[in-house]
């Protein structure tokens, strides 16, 4: 499972894709310049951008788990 979002600044020329994946790990790709970026690269709303979906990329894993589990008798 991944899920992937795309960022594009407003007021500045950044576009990002964000690529979330199940065992945690993240790429993040510079559309502009073509090339890989860490989070650590990040600034600003960009930065923001990528806290908010990771929050709620971990939110759906643990829904999912978490009711996917539900009502079934566990021996």
């Amino acid at each position: 499972m991944a899920e992937r979002y795309r960022y594009i600044g407003r007021e500045s020329e950044e576009d990002l894709t964000f690529t979330f994946y199940r065992d945690g790990s993240v790429k993040i790709i510079d559309n502009c310049l073509e090339r890989s970026v860490t989070p650590k690269e990040l600034q600003g709303q960009s930065y923001e951008y990528y806290v908010g979906k990771r929050i709620q990329f971990i939110r759906t894993m643990l829904t999912g788990r978490n009711s996917s589990s539900e009502g079934k008798i566990v021996s």
